[in-house]
């Protein structure tokens, strides 16, 4: 994946994807592929539009709040992150995915959606949910939440992420995770469509939150290619 992600984020932002896969089992060079605020990414006529996959963090992460909620009012966790994107693509489908970790007897996505629900009204304190009517985004949400509470690793989350979109007859798929997080989830994304039989055809993108694990920025992540 090239470019950087920066750790601050001007008031006037716009959310940034990456083409990772153009369809399944045809692995192409990964492109940017930034868009204007409000500017969905391309469908099909026969297809329904975008599904988004926010993947989990484990729940004893130190500084687990800072990375899925953000910092206001302009560095946006996985899931201001991921309501913006959803407001902006209409999306279908959003998975909140999982890993093996629990709280309170709740596996990471319910923990998380949990959370989501609890602080939706403090989603105002960011500045580029400003123009998004949160009533009316949290009725979408609402609608199209699907909680994913079986997978235990990367491999798994973003498996059962693209056969929900494929369910759902998304044109697209769209993953958010952090900047430090991102290469490994792409890493499993195009593995999976290049050697697994999966049911979703459609191009993959990565969307990044503006949010990493604690001490840590997308430049210290190292890609080792065979």
């Amino acid at each position: 994946m090239e470019g950087t992600i920066g750790s601050e984020i001007p008031a006037g932002r716009q959310t940034t994807t990456f083409l990772v896969c153009m369809a399944a089992g045809k692995l192409r060079r990964s492109t940017s592929a930034k868009k204007q605020v409000g500017e969905p990414l391309p469908a099909k006529a026969d297809h329904s539009g975008a599904g988004i996959l926010v993947h989990g963090c484990h729940l004893s992460a130190d500084g687990w709040e800072h990375i899925v909620w953000g910092q206001p009012p302009h560095q946006l966790g996985r899931l201001p992150h991921a309501v913006l994107l959803a407001w902006e693509e209409k999306a279908t489908v959003v998975v909140f995915g999982t890993g093996a970790s629990e709280k309170d007897g709740l596996k990471e996505s319910e923990y998380t959606i949990r959370y989501l629900w609890d602080h939706w009204a403090e989603l105002a304190e960011f500045e580029p949910l400003h123009r998004v009517p949160l009533d009316e985004a949290q009725a979408l949400m609402r609608r199209i939440a699907v909680v994913d509470a079986e997978t235990q690793n990367t491999d798994q989350e973003v498996r059962e992420g693209l056969q929900v979109m494929a369910q759902k007859h998304c044109h697209h798929a769209i993953l958010v995770s952090s900047p430090t997080h991102l290469p490994r989830c792409l890493a499993c994304a195009c593995k999976i469509t290049e050697d697994e039989a999966t049911p979703f055809a459609g191009p993959i993108y990565a969307s990044p939150s503006d949010t990493c694990y604690e001490g840590a920025r997308a430049a210290d992540v190292v890609v080792v290619e065979p």
